[in-house]
């Protein structure tokens, strides 16, 4: 099992299932109308001069230009007037209202005060209550606590106290503790401030418990508000097809609700649908002018399509209206590390690490950005602070997993990366990094369990079909042999056929060619014995890595297996290659001499590349590597080769010596010059091969014949002991052979007498070795994103005329500063 590609490149932007072309709505006015004015101001200056002297066009253009000069700023600076006047008067009337709000509270309470003593002990709860309403409204939130706690003991179950305590401590932040005071007070007789108090309070409370009671009935826009945010609450428990209906009644309600458009393009987004996303937070961006958390959201959108721009123009927006907001600053450095500012995003992360809000998210930017600079140590580091301060998303756990990966500490990559694959969130990602890492550990069976597992959960990721295809394919390659039976050869077929649906998948029809796909492929073409498809497809995985010399090891295998199945028995009963073999030999030899030439060529690559040129006859250059080979790796098979490439070349020699009758006397003694030397190669290969192997009758057989060949002093003896030797391990088996030998009378006789190599091939391809996973896939960038809910003041009950007064006046302070916020968006 091995890797193409050391580590997975790091996703900064975030993925999207398909790439979907996104239009902006783009606004033309401007364009329109300088082009209706100059073609007004053209047309006026044409009927002046036409009025008074000859045509003239250079008098027409200017007057042309210069009147859409002036209509221009006739319409500009009365509009920037005009809207600087209305921002004026509106923060004129703001000023105001909050005076004449501040002078009711103080007559309210000191009225309230005044009273205390004169009620009975109904009415004394009821101005307790106001008395609290007012200093809840002046600021001190504990004597509003207090006061109506006080009162709630007079009247334990009055829905206006309920009420006004529940507002009170949702101002407080105590949103949970508020949701059951709403919910106590719900009921035939609840004034219809609880029900609104609820509708506001529903995507803040994390006990669903107090919201089972609430239902809506009337259809006024009003409760627009009230179901969107309801939708709200749904979503942020994960139950998105619940949100989506309740989102829809909003609209079906008010279809201008912009927030309920902005929540349902929150949900395009979940399900990867960017176009339908945009469009909706494009439309609640209109709707909605003025609202930093639609900007900020359709600012990721515009980050995941790849629009960086766009998006940071989204940002600066939702960054003016809410200057503080942790989460919109982590999106603004998450686009400038998408555009390539790393260390940028890096510095600027790194100072928001203990916010009070989104630190976790933070965290784990950071470690993203971490493991794009490979600095893996710190990435881990982040990456576990974060799941420290409550980030237990799959992502977290997948992040400090690569990381530990990386860093080479494999059981506890393989502990985060299981906590991936068991989180509530998790995906496909974390299925396929759990089955690669147990791949990569050689534990094949339990990649196959979870894999399966996520192939049942995500049937339609190509990642996952891929990973499962290689590891049934390395289980069956684990149990090849070349001696199966036909029981074992069915059964083995069968399981390596399982693996073939999703490798075609993979590399023949994915969109994203797959180097780790071919080579699958290829090593199951080759175990189906079909050499020449297995070149291909290993020659595809060489093309999309060309920097894996190794690669071409495999290519000239593969056509050099493919050459061997093309021999031929000759009239002298030796095996030749055929035309179709010659030709395959000859693809071969490129790729084997290319992958002898790495610095790191395994001693395979050599003998393959031996054993083709000894195919091609082309016995001296089939030795050179078979030498480099042998220093490598002194095996009886290497020596082998070496020395039937040696003898082979010496016969020829030697024959050429006899055959060429023209031939000068001093050429004939170089030629036996170096034919007595190849022979003493051979000789001495053989002898190496068999020191490795005594007991193999075809090396006696061969050395035999080499030392009759070379019939030096003492070498017909050497011969006979070996061919007596080979009669003795196999007996009768060999007798043709061996009397075919002993019947040499001399060595012009022996050379007509063949060297046995019919159990010579090219050395196979070690399947398991070779299967390839792509590495194990962290996650990208995390942008911070919130369903929008809408919040206004709480609503508040009076009893004192003075203090309904006043939540009068509070309420338009509220309308007012929407206009403002309007205004200035």
């Amino acid at each position: 099992m091995r890797q193409l590609r050391p580590s997975a490149s790091v996703p900064l932007g975030l993925s999207t299932a398909a790439t979907e072309k996104v239009d902006l709505p783009s606004d033309h006015s401007p364009i329109v109308l300088f082009g209706l004015m100059f073609f007004g101001a053209f047309i006026a200056g044409f009927v002046a001069t036409r009025l008074t002297q000859p045509i003239n066009y250079v008098l027409v253009a200017v007057m042309a230009i210069g009147g859409v000069s002036a209509s221009f700023l006739a319409f500009v600076i009365p509009a920037q007037t005009i809207l600087f006047s209305r921002k004026s008067l509106i923060r004129l009337g703001l000023s105001m209202k909050r005076a004449r709000l501040r002078a009711r509270l103080d007559i309210a309470h000191a009225r309230l005060v005044e009273d205390a003593g004169e009620a009975g002990e109904a009415g004394e709860a009821s101005a307790l209550s106001d008395l609290a309403v007012v200093e809840h409204l002046r600021g001190a939130q504990e004597a509003a606590q207090r006061q109506l706690a006080e009162a709630l003991e007079l009247a334990p179950e009055d829905p206006t106290l309920l009420n006004n305590l529940g507002a009170v401590l949702a101002a407080t932040r105590q949103y949970d503790r508020g949701a059951q005071m709403f919910a106590r007070a719900l009921g035939d007789a609840a004034p219809p401030e609880v029900r609104e108090n609820l509708a506001l309070i529903a995507p803040l409370v994390r006990d669903p418990e107090p919201l089972k009671r609430l239902q809506f009935h009337d259809p006024d826009s009003e409760q627009a508000l009230a179901m969107n945010n309801m939708g709200v609450w749904y979503m942020k428990q994960g139950q998105a097809d619940v949100a989506r209906e309740w989102f829809g009644r909003a609209l079906r309600m008010d279809p201008k609700h912009g927030h309920s458009w902005a929540n349902l393009g929150l949900l395009a987004y979940q399900r990867d649908r960017q176009r339908e996303a945009a469009g909706h937070l494009i439309k609640a961006a209109r709707l909605t002018p003025g609202d930093a958390r639609i900007a900020n959201d359709l600012a990721v959108v515009f980050a995941a399509i790849g629009k960086p721009r766009w998006s940071r123009q989204q940002l600066a927006a939702a960054t003016a209206l809410e200057p503080a907001n942790v989460g919109i600053k982590i999106n603004a450095l998450s686009v400038h590390a998408l555009e390539g500012h790393v260390e940028l995003a890096i510095r600027g992360l790194r100072s928001l690490v203990g916010a009070p809000y989104h630190g976790a998210d933070a965290c784990y930017n950071l470690a993203v950005l971490q493991l794009v600079r490979q600095d893996y140590e710190a990435a881990a580091e982040f990456s576990a602070k974060g799941i420290e301060d409550g980030d237990h998303s799959s992502d977290a756990f997948t992040n400090l997993a690569v990381a530990f990966w990386e860093l080479e500490q494999r059981a506890q990559a393989l502990s985060h990366f299981q906590s991936a694959y068991q989180a509530n969130d998790a995906g496909p990602r974390a299925a396929s990094n759990l089955g690669r890492a147990l791949m990569l550990e050689d534990r094949v069976e339990e990649a196959l369990t979870v894999l399966d597992e996520g192939r049942q959960r995500w049937r339609s990721d190509s990642h996952l079909a891929l990973d499962m295809a290689s590891a049934l394919l390395l289980s069956s390659a684990k149990r090849h042999r070349p001696n199966l039976s036909l029981v074992e050869r069915r059964q083995f077929f069968a399981d390596l056929h399982r693996s073939c649906a999703g490798l075609e998948a993979a590399a023949l029809r994915s969109a994203e060619p797959s180097p780790e796909a071919h080579l699958n492929l290829g090593l199951y073409l080759y175990l189906r014995e079909e050499y020449e498809k297995a070149a291909e497809q290993f020659q595809e995985t060489a093309d999309l890595q060309p920097s894996m010399v190794e690669l071409h090891l495999l290519v000239g295998t593969s056509y050099g297996r493919a050459a061997d199945q093309q021999r031929t028995v000759l009239a002298d009963g030796t095996r030749a290659l055929d035309t179709e073999g010659t030709l395959l030999a000859k693809s071969a030899l490129p790729h084997l001499r290319k992958a002898c030439d790495d610095r790191e060529a395994p001693a395979d690559a050599f003998y393959n590349a031996g054993r083709v040129l000894y195919a091609l006859q082309e016995y001296e250059q089939a030795l050179d590597y078979l030498r480099k080979g042998a220093r490598l790796e002194d095996s009886e098979e290497m020596n082998t080769l070496a020395g039937l490439s040696s003898a082979r070349e010496a016969r020829d020699c030697l024959n050429s010596m006899r055959t060429q009758s023209l031939m000068s006397d001093t050429k004939k003694d170089a030629l036996k010059r170096r034919a007595a030397q190849f022979m003493d190669a051979a000789v001495q290969y053989l002898r190496q091969a068999l020191l490795r192997n005594e007991l193999d009758p075809t090396l006696h057989g061969n050395i035999g014949l080499a030392y009759m060949l070379r019939n030096r002093e003492h070498d017909v003896e050497a011969a006979l002991r070996h061919w007596q030797r080979m009669r003795s391990i196999v007996g009768e088996e060999l007798s043709k052979r061996y009397t075919a030998f002993t019947q040499i009378q001399s060595a012009e006789h022996a050379s007509r007498v063949q060297f046995d190599d019919s159990d010579i091939s090219c050395r196979d391809v070690n399947v398991p070795d070779w299967v390839a996973t792509p590495p194990v896939q962290p996650a990208g960038l995390r942008y911070v994103l919130e369903p929008v809910s809408e919040q206004h003041d709480w609503r508040l009950i009076a009893h004192s005329e003075t203090l309904r007064s006043a939540l009068k006046v509070r309420e338009r302070i509220a309308q007012s500063e929407a206009a403002l916020a309007r205004l200035e968006a």
